[in-house]
């Protein structure tokens, strides 16, 4: 995930980008998930992948999209806003109109899918045995979901860390990611697609 990141900064070439992108961030990480439960080495909980009841899931799902659409809207417009320049790349703009829909629809599945699972399901297991203090993992979960977006500049990363803290917060109450996969792509959906207009998020100059 760090080093996808490169790709943002020395690739131009949409084609390029994307193959990169879809086997790296997307198909490794789900094919590399699928061989540890295939094979017995983890368990779909072990990647926070377990069920709740539908007042559960409905409470917390509404609850994530709610709060991570402002915080990525909002947020990321206030920390562009106090601090400089750093960004160092961007995504290439997909010209093919076809490649631009599937890209917005099963490529943010994708995303919402794997970085959920990896960023609040594996990680926080992985932390837990190492920190007693809940803090600790909350900090460096969210910092290292922050930090897999660093080509973007110092405010994405503040950014997507802030985002990640509560989704690690339903992770930890219910073991399940599964509220927080879901908010992760209504909130890329509303990133990147323009379906909602642009002033209803625009406080700041």
């Amino acid at each position: 995930f760090l080093l996808n990141d490169l790709s943002n900064i020395f690739i131009h070439n949409y084609i390029s980008w994307l193959l990169i992108d879809y086997i790296f961030v997307k198909l490794v990480p789900i094919s590399l998930i699928f061989i540890l439960i295939k094979y017995k080495y983890a368990e779909f909980s072990d990647f926070g992948l377990k069920g709740l009841s539908s007042e559960t899931f409905i409470f917390y799902t509404a609850l994530l999209c709610f709060t991570g659409v402002v915080i990525d809207q909002v947020g990321w417009r206030f920390f562009m806003s106090i601090l400089p320049q750093t960004q160092l790349g961007t995504w290439p703009k997909i010209e093919n109109p076809v490649l631009d829909k599937i890209d917005l629809s099963l490529g943010l599945i994708l995303v919402g899918l794997v970085e959920e699972i990896i960023f609040r399901g594996l990680c926080v297991r992985l932390l837990r045995k190492y920190f007693s203090s809940v803090w600790v993992v909350f900090f460096l979960s969210s910092l290292i979901f922050g930090l897999i977006h660093w080509s973007l500049g110092l405010h994405a990363i503040i950014t997507t860390a802030l985002w990640g803290i509560l989704p690690l917060m339903v992770m930890w109450k219910t073991g399940s990611v599964i509220p927080s996969i879901v908010a992760h792509i209504v909130t890329n959906v509303i990133s990147f697609s323009g379906v909602t207009p642009e002033h209803w998020f625009h406080f700041l100059p």
